[in-house]
């Protein structure tokens, strides 16, 4: 299971993926789904965006990276069949981004290694992206663009894991809301269809 902690005061190298066993792919490890914001919705047409709901009530897109059993499916002799096309959240790990303006790092990933000194860490590298600097700006953005849609206008199609996704089925101009529309054809794949 991955375990993200602060990167904050300490410096770390990733080495590479070469003699990794793709656990980071691997839905029977704890790979299932991640937020995203709106920067991210491009990449629908790999994987299905869906929505989560948070405690307030409010609609959290997320894309679903696995079906919660198997690797992802875009995962082809252990290497990423769609490299160039993977989502931001792929391209960012073993780092994670959030709306604290903090960077975290999934100490469980084999690559990942602590420095003692600041000159080989990849995360100073990263935070200068401007998915990294503008995060909060980015999710809070999300945040307004879902924010007019209330709970009950989307309707639950999946609880994996007892996390309840739900989609919006309704017809809306909301070119978010569209892209999040065709994504579910991804839902109809031989891989998601024990879920249902």
């Amino acid at each position: 299971m991955k375990q993200f902690i602060l990167t904050k005061n300490k410096s770390y190298s990733f080495s590479s993926c070469e003699t990794c066993n793709a656990n980071c792919c691997n839905g029977s490890m704890g790979t299932l789904y991640s937020q995203i914001i709106l920067e991210d919705f491009e990449n629908f047409e790999n994987f299905p965006i869906l929505f989560t709901f948070g405690n307030l009530d409010f609609a959290k897109p997320v894309i679903l990276l696995t079906n919660g059993e198997k690797f992802c499916r875009h995962l082809k002799d252990m290497k990423c069949s769609i490299y160039e096309n993977r989502p931001q959240i792929c391209k960012n790990y073993p780092l994670s981004p959030n709306i604290d303006e903090q960077t975290y790092i999934d100490v469980t990933c084999p690559s990942v290694h602590e420095n003692s000194n600041d000159e080989n860490s990849f995360v100073k590298e990263k935070e200068m992206e401007d998915y990294f600097k503008n995060y909060k700006d980015l999710y809070i953005n999300t945040y307004f663009e879902f924010e007019k849609f209330k709970k009950e206008d989307y309707t639950k199609i999946l609880t994996i894991r007892n996390i309840d996704f739900f989609a919006y089925l309704k017809e809306d101009d909301n070119k978010y809301i569209k892209m999040h529309q065709n994504s579910l054809t991804h839902l109809e794949d031989e891989y998601f269809n024990n879920l249902k």
